[in-house]
C-alpha cells in the first residue's frame, strides 16, 4: 500500500473513531504531520476551511460545551457567539474569532488569512458586534 493510501485510510479511521467529519480533521492532521494545508482558491473554499479549522480545534479541545468555552475566554464570548461561530451561517469578526481560537488553545495567526478571504466572500455576512458587548 502506498503512503498516500495509508494516510487516507488513517485519516478516515480517525474521523470515524472521533465521530467527526474528515474535512474538520484535515487541517489538524496536516499540522501534526507538518504538511501545509492548501490555501483556499475561492471564497467558498475559504468559508469551508474556516469552519473546518474551528470545528477541528473544538474537537481537539475535547469538544467543550459553549459554556465551557465562554468561561475559557474569560467571558469575552457569549454562548451565542460560540454556537454561531462553530455552526454559521455568519463569519464572526476577527476579535471574536481570535478569542474563540485562543479559548480552544489554537493559534489565531494560523487562521487569519483564511478568515480574511472567508469574511470577504460575496453573500457572507460578518457579525461585527459580539452579543457580549451588550452585557
Amino acid at each position: 500500500m502506498r503512503d498516500e493510501e495509508q494516510s487516507l485510510l488513517s485519516k478516515h479511521g480517525l474521523a470515524v473513531a472521533c465521530s467527526a467529519d474528515a474535512a474538520d480533521l484535515l487541517p489538524l492532521w496536516n499540522a501534526v504531520h507538518h504538511v501545509a494545508t492548501p490555501s483556499p482558491s475561492t471564497p467558498t473554499q475559504a468559508v469551508n476551511l474556516y469552519r473546518a479549522v474551528l470545528r477541528g480545534l473544538h474537537l481537539a479541545a475535547a469538544a467543550p460545551s459553549p459554556q465551557a468555552i465562554c468561561e475559557a475566554s474569560d467571558y469575552s464570548l457569549t454562548t451565542t457567539d460560540i454556537v454561531r461561530a462553530l455552526n454559521g451561517p455568519r463569519i464572526p469578526d476577527w476579535p471574536t474569532t481570535q478569542h474563540l481560537v485562543l479559548a480552544l488553545r489554537g493559534r489565531p495567526a494560523d487562521l487569519y488569512t483564511v478568515w480574511q478571504i472567508a469574511s470577504s466572500s460575496p453573500g457572507t455576512e460578518v457579525t461585527t458586534i459580539s452579543a457580549g458587548a451588550f452585557g
